[in-house]
C-alpha cells in the first residue's frame, strides 16, 4: 500500500490522506494554456548553423503534439457550443524554432545540404485522437510567405479527412510504427532514409525508441523542435547513424519555449509553466479520492513507487467502474465531483505516500479500491 496525502493518487495499494485539491474545470486549458508561454524563440536559423552535411535524409517525419505545438490536442476543449475547431495563435501556438525550421525546409537545400538538390520531403505521423482538429491546424501554419504546412507534406488529399492518414500526412491513434509502414508504402523510401522527430521517448506512449527499432534515425526533442535537435538529428544522419535515438542532453522535461506571435502566439504571459506528472481515475474513485473519503489506491504493479513524497495531478475519467461494491463502503454524496468539474478536467492534486506489496490474498482483499 502506499500512503499519500490528498494530492495524488499512485501505488500498487496505496495510502492516500487528503490534503488539498483544485476545483476549475477549465485546469487544462488555464495551464496549458497560460502557463506555458516563454519569451519568444529565435526565428532565424543561428550564424553556426551547418554548411557541409554530406548524407542527407530522403524523408523528415515530424510528430505535431509537444514538437511542434502546444498544448497537446487531447487537453483542449471547445471553448463555444456546436461544431468546433482550435485556432493557430488563440488555442494552440507552436513551440521552440519550429516555424523557422518549417520556413528552412521551402528555402534552398545548400544551406544544411551539398549532395542533393532537393530538400527533403516533409511528412507528418501522429497518434493524437484529435484528427480532425490536427488537419485543420496543419492548413492554419505557415511555413513560408505562400506555403502551409499542409501543402510542404505534399497535401493532404480527400481520403485524409478520414480517421486515418493519407500520403505523407499520417494522423490517426496507434503505433507510429504503422505510420512509418505507411509512408514507407507511400514514399517508396527505406526506413534507413528517414529522420524523425518526437518528444516522446520510450515507454507505453514512446516513439521514439519504436521508430529507430525500424531503421531510421529518431530525435528527441522533449522541449519542441528547436534548432539544436535539429541540426544534432542532420548531423547524426550525415555520420551514418542508422536505428538510432539522438537522446537530448537537457533531457529532463521543462515547458518548450513558445513561438513569437507572429508565428502563432497572440499574446506573450510571463507565467512559467510546471510539468507534473498525472494519473486519470475511473468514477466514482477520482471523486472519492479528492473528497477524502478515499485513502488507498490498489494496482496490479507498483506503478507509484518511486512517487512517494511527490505531488500528482487527478485527472476525472471518462469511465464508470462497473463494481457498485464500493456503495456499501461510503455515502454516494461522496463519489459526487464539484460543481463546474467534468469528465476528462484534471481537477485535483494528491501527494503519494508508500507503496506496500500485498502478497496475501485475504489481507489485499481487505483493503478497499
Amino acid at each position: 500500500g502506499a500512503s499519500m496525502s490528498r494530492r495524488a493518487p499512485l501505488g500498487l495499494v496505496v495510502l492516500l490522506s487528503a490534503t488539498a485539491g483544485l476545483t476549475t474545470s477549465g485546469f487544462v486549458m488555464s495551464t496549458a494554456r497560460r502557463s506555458a508561454w516563454a519569451p519568444a524563440a529565435s526565428t532565424q536559423p543561428p550564424d553556426d548553423a551547418p554548411k557541409r552535411i554530406i548524407r542527407t535524409p530522403k524523408l523528415v517525419v515530424l510528430d505535431l503534439d509537444a514538437t511542434l505545438w502546444l498544448p497537446e490536442l487531447y487537453t483542449l476543449r471547445p471553448t463555444t457550443e456546436g461544431r468546433w475547431t482550435p485556432t493557430l495563435g488563440t488555442d494552440v501556438a507552436l513551440v521552440g524554432d519550429a516555424h523557422a525550421v518549417l520556413a528552412s525546409l521551402t528555402r534552398s537545400p545548400k544551406r544544411y545540404h551539398e549532395d542533393t538538390e532537393d530538400p527533403p520531403l516533409v511528412a507528418i505521423a501522429s497518434r493524437t485522437h484529435r484528427g480532425a482538429w490536427a488537419r485543420a491546424l496543419i492548413r492554419q501554419v505557415r511555413c513560408g510567405d505562400d506555403v502551409t504546412l499542409e501543402q510542404l507534406c505534399g497535401g493532404a488529399g480527400r481520403s485524409a479527412l478520414r480517421d486515418r492518414g493519407a500520403g505523407r500526412v499520417q494522423i490517426y491513434p496507434g503505433d507510429k510504427t504503422a505510420h512509418f509502414a505507411a509512408l514507407k508504402a507511400t514514399t517508396g523510401f527505406e526506413y534507413d532514409e528517414m529522420l524523425f522527430f518526437d518528444d516522446a521517448l520510450d515507454g507505453k506512449y514512446g516513439n521514439c525508441r519504436r521508430v529507430a527499432a525500424l531503421g531510421a534515425v529518431a530525435v528527441h526533442t522533449p522541449h519542441g523542435l528547436t534548432w539544436e535537435r535539429w541540426r544534432a538529428g542532420l548531423d547524426a544522419f550525415a555520420d551514418g547513424r542508422r536505428g538510432a535515438v539522438v537522446r537530448c542532453p537537457t533531457a529532463r522535461r521543462r515547458a518548450p519555449s513558445l513561438a513569437s506571435p507572429k508565428t502563432g502566439l497572440r499574446s506573450s504571459p510571463t507565467t512559467s509553466m510546471t510539468t507534473m506528472p498525472c494519473v486519470s481515475l475511473a468514477m466514482p474513485f477520482a471523486a472519492l479520492l479528492l473528497n477524502g473519503a478515499k485513502t488507498l489506491e490498489t494496482r496490479n504493479a507498483p506503478i507509484f513507487r518511486g512517487f512517494e513524497g511527490r505531488e500528482l495531478l487527478i485527472r476525472i475519467g471518462q469511465k464508470d467502474w462497473t463494481d457498485a461494491h464500493w456503495r456499501t463502503l461510503v455515502d454516494e454524496t461522496a463519489a459526487q465531483l464539484p460543481k463546474g468539474v467534468r469528465r476528462g478536467d484534471i481537477a485535483g492534486v494528491v501527494t503519494v505516500g508508500a507503496t506496500e506489496r500485498i502478497a496475501d490474498v485475504a489481507r489485499r482483499d481487505g483493503w478497499p479500491a
